[in-house]
């Protein structure tokens, strides 16, 4: 247990140090879309790298079972044996070989072992220091936490599946010829293959993309108040999700927050990749549309006429918020 308590303890450091290194990275490439899109999903696959290598045996080194097994013998005595002028000082003289001599050490020798002996040189001695981070009981409180937080994150994963289950089987199909009709022409722009389904949802949520292999678009009972424009702007903002495969790509950024679920930074990547989506989207919708205004202008008045305040905590579909839909404005 606490060989693996320490390798955690070592990959979540690694993990900090490589998502702070791509936050970082993140604000820097300010202006540059491309490579800024794809940096938080490439950050969230190194980190289950990096967890898949704390919990693998592989690679065995040979010279570290050869360095413990030589863990009997004092690191003064190893470093001073190895030290051909310290033997030298150390030793008696030739005249005197053979018989029981009192050999005093040099100056030299005296700072050189004392040096020795610093943490730095001694690892056993370091490892045996009563310091909070090698304490039996903070790695416990580590791996409890480690335990807690992927247990909840499980069951959030959990709810949310069932959430959106229920969501699609309180919808119902939509049979009405002009939103299949603009819906069929701009699948073809967008030249998506699969079959996807427009499905009428409950008043309270907001357009959502939801499913991978058969995609489903859900639209509030309000979508036959909308304009032509508005409507065209919310089905290809949806198809564009479902062009780019976003929905698998979400499903994929929980498996690192499962793995590090108390991790802010974690989390935050996964919020980059979320938000990340809704901007390639937008981008993509717009130029299906080929009028970027228009496209804005539509979005403007659905967020204006979104007054539910509910937040949608355990879905994990393409959902956006009202909030996060004014952002994107």
């Amino acid at each position: 247990m606490t060989i693996l308590t320490d390798s955690y303890l070592w990959c979540a450091l690694q993990v900090t140090i490589f998502s702070t290194a791509g936050a970082l990275l993140y604000f820097l490439l300010h202006g540059q879309t491309g490579l800024r899109a794809t940096l938080p999903r490439w950050c969230l696959a190194m980190v289950v790298v990096l967890s898949l290598l704390a919990a693998c045996p592989w690679p065995h080194w040979p010279w570290l079972q050869q360095s413990l097994s030589n863990d009997s013998e004092p690191l003064q005595t190893q470093i001073l044996r190895s030290s051909s002028g310290f033997d030298r000082e150390l030793l008696p003289p030739a005249a005197n070989r053979g018989r029981p001599t009192k050999t005093i050490p040099s100056e030299t020798s005296r700072v050189t072992a004392e040096f020795v002996r610093t943490p730095t040189a001694d690892a056993a001695h370091w490892a045996n220091l009563k310091l909070p981070w090698n304490s039996g009981f903070w790695k416990a409180c580590f791996l409890i936490l480690v335990c807690v937080s992927s247990i909840l994150a499980t069951v959030r994963l959990l709810i949310a599946q069932r959430e959106l289950t229920r969501r699609i089987r309180s919808s119902v199909l939509i049979e009405s010829a002009r939103p299949l009709n603009e819906f069929s022409e701009l699948q073809q722009h967008f030249g998506v293959s699969r079959p996807v389904i427009l499905r009428e949802s409950p008043p309270d949520l907001m357009p959502a993309t939801i499913g991978w292999r058969r995609p489903s678009i859900l639209l509030p009972q309000s979508w036959r108040e909308w304009t032509p424009e508005q409507r065209r702007a919310v089905l290809a903002h949806e198809l564009a999700h479902i062009e780019q495969h976003d929905f698998a790509t979400w499903l994929a950024a929980q498996l690192p927050i499962l793995l590090h679920s108390y991790h802010p930074m974690v989390h935050w990547l996964a919020r980059r990749v979320r938000w990340e989506q809704e901007i390639s989207a937008d981008r993509r919708a717009a130029e299906v549309l080929g009028d970027r205004a228009g496209y804005m202008a539509a979005l403007a008045e659905l967020a204006l006429r979104q007054t539910t305040k509910r937040k949608e905590r355990h879905t994990y579909s393409l959902a956006p918020t009202s909030s996060m839909l004014l952002r994107r404005l």
